[in-house]
């Protein structure tokens, strides 16, 4: 079950059933003027089922739509314009949905990605024409590079080059005005390409 709480008082506001009744769940805030009133949710169920779900909230009503395909979750930043990207969980696919008015479109990593690598973490828009993706040659390890494909055509356009001594990991947080963070143990960067 799935609550919408009045910050104030507690009081329940609306209510809504989630698909499944066990699992891992995991908001994420999409950025722009839509994440006052929408959140997504990602379910998973073991260690490869998982799904992601928009629910978007008003102050009486809750309202839940699947997005994204079965073992598909949501991975990072949205844009205010709306598109997302979902990733599958072993890192061979990365997708960008739109409106319904746009199809999806999708980046498989044996195709986009040199050395045989995957996508992992959490991808996201840094602008409207850039996505920030870690990409390594195992999704659960934590060795990675960053890489930057275009946002319309999730092709591969650069790599990124950090300074000498500067230690990555596939935990980043695209910000959608062309910056984005990286943590490194109690070290926040916040990083602009040149």
């Amino acid at each position: 079950m799935l609550l919408n709480l009045d910050l104030a008082t507690g009081t329940v506001l609306a209510t809504a059933e989630l698909p499944t009744r066990w699992g891992t769940y995991e908001f994420q805030q999409p950025i722009g003027p839509a994440a006052a009133q929408e959140v997504f949710l990602n379910a998973a169920q073991g260690q490869e089922e998982a799904y992601s779900l928009l629910v978007t909230a008003t102050r009486e009503h809750l309202a839940i739509t699947q997005v994204g395909d079965h073992d598909e979750p949501f991975t990072g930043s949205s844009l205010p314009s709306g598109p997302f990207p979902t990733l599958a969980v072993a890192g061979e696919e990365l997708t960008r949905y739109d409106t319904p008015a746009r199809r999806r479109t999708a980046a498989k990593a044996a195709v986009v990605l040199p050395d045989e690598l995957v996508f992992m973490g959490q991808p996201g828009f840094l602008d409207e024409e850039r996505v920030l993706a870690a990409v390594g040659e195992d999704p659960w390890e934590e060795d990675c590079r960053h890489a930057l494909l275009g946002a319309d055509d999730l092709r591969l356009r650069a790599e990124v080059t950090y300074p000498p001594g500067i230690e990555v990991t596939d935990r980043t947080l695209p910000l959608g005005d062309g910056t984005w963070l990286t943590f490194d143990g109690d070290t926040v960067r916040r990083w602009r390409t040149g």
